[in-house]
């Protein structure tokens, strides 16, 4: 999960970008509610808040704070009779956004894909609850409503729009889909060919075309037959994922969820059951989704988990890169470079103007103050960052082991940097 690593772009196109994606997935999520509902059941744009809360700087927060409040209240249809209740509820919706991105942030461990998966669902479920609390209990004494119907539909909507659009968006913007390998070619193939059996499989299922044709030639076991249907679009999903990378996984993502809820909508479907209402009937499609959105989360913490293997110990071996740094010019020198790391940008990388220019600006002020001359000790204390190579890609970097010789002349520290892996 990328973090902050968008604010090289241009500020005011992306933050334009972030807005228009909230607009129009509140539109979508507008649609999908049913018309008697107090609140959305369907509320995408908390993903898509979380994710850009996620990815730009906090300089930027505030600006995108006073937009999805705005919009919030448009797609809500802004009532000024009931004002109060109105700003309440685009208040609690965008800061809820920004509490689960600022504990991401503030807690995640880098390196550790795990921890920081962990830590984002978790964030997700206790800031969810408590933010469909506290509105629950604005709606009831402001406007004598039901805790029980608006606390369930706020809390669904939430946890769901978070996991769903966030797991999308980051698969999105992810760079891995454009690494080129020996059988990338052979992957395009097989994953066209996976992406139109999973069009066509999910349609067959979801118009009920799949479970007719079962019951042709089967009269038993039909609901156990309708669940088996179901995992078939999961088992493509996944496949896509590990041929196309984070990117095969959005795709497959979105193609379920456009197609799962519009035959469901329609009054089709394994979801749609006799007795359930519509709303029901949407939270079943939510969990499904959501479901399908972590595993296709955890498989990519355990494909990046996996991705480099210590072939005569069995184990992850963190590259590692030995540097010397003259503090008086600025110079460093490299040894003990990994192959597998780009040696090209190693070798560019020959002072530390160039190093402190491929930091991340969040990460520039520790690094500075890291390789400070005065210190108070020989031994420098592990710090973590990330570094961007020349073709755009962020890595995760752990500075551990360096020693300062603040009584030479000139000053010189000689440190470890321990690539943990690739920014996801």
């Amino acid at each position: 999960m990328k973090t902050s690593l968008l604010s090289n772009k241009t500020t005011l196109i992306v933050i334009i970008g972030w807005l228009l994606l909230y607009y129009v997935t509140g539109e979508i999520s507008e649609i999908l509610t049913p018309e008697n509902s107090d609140i959305s059941v369907v509320w995408f744009p908390a993903g898509v808040a979380t994710t850009a809360f996620l990815c730009m700087h906090k300089r930027q927060w505030l600006q995108l704070l006073i937009g999805f409040i705005v919009l919030n209240l448009i797609l809500n249809g802004f009532d000024s009779e009931q004002i109060t209740l109105s700003l309440i509820y685009a208040a609690l919706a965008v800061l809820s956004c920004i509490a689960i991105a600022w504990i991401v942030r503030r807690y995640a461990q880098r390196g550790d894909d795990l921890q920081l998966i962990l830590l984002w669902l978790s964030a997700t479920i206790i800031v969810s609850f408590a933010d469909a609390v506290l509105f629950s209990i604005s709606l009831y004494w402001l406007d004598n409503t039901s805790l029980n119907d608006i606390f369930w539909d706020g809390f669904i909507a939430d946890i769901t729009g978070n996991i769903f659009a966030t797991t999308v968006i980051m698969g999105l913007i992810n760079t891995h889909f454009k690494r080129v390998v020996p059988s990338f070619k052979i992957n395009i193939v097989w994953g066209s060919i996976v992406f139109i059996l999973l069009i066509i499989s999910t349609i067959l299922i979801f118009n009920d075309t799949a479970i007719q044709i079962y019951h042709s030639y089967f009269h038993h076991h039909r609901n156990t037959a309708k669940l088996s249907l179901l995992c078939i679009p999961i088992l493509l999903a996944v496949t896509l994922s590990m041929l196309w990378g984070n990117r095969g996984g959005s795709i497959a993502l979105l193609i379920l969820a456009t197609i799962t809820i519009y035959y469901t909508r329609n009054q089709h479907g394994p979801f749609y059951l006799h007795g359930l209402f519509r709303h029901e009937s949407l939270w079943l499609i939510q969990g499904y989704l959501t479901v399908i959105s972590l595993l296709m989360v955890f498989l990519r913490v355990v494909a990046r988990s996996t991705h480099r293997i210590d072939d005569t110990q069995g184990a992850y071996k963190p590259q590692h890169l030995v540097y010397q740094l003259n503090l008086d010019n600025g110079a460093i020198e490299w040894g003990n470079t990994d192959c597998s790391y780009p040696k090209a940008d190693l070798t560019t990388l020959s002072d530390l103007r160039q190093i402190m220019e491929s930091i991340h600006p969040d990460d520039r002020e520790k690094l500075a103050r890291h390789w400070e001359q005065e210190q108070a000790h020989t031994t420098l204390p592990i710090i973590t960052f990330c570094l961007k190579d020349k073709e755009g890609r962020w890595w995760n970097i752990e500075d551990r082991g360096s020693v300062i010789f603040s009584h030479n002349k000139p000053v010189m520290i000689v440190g470890n940097w321990f690539i943990l892996g690739e920014v996801s």
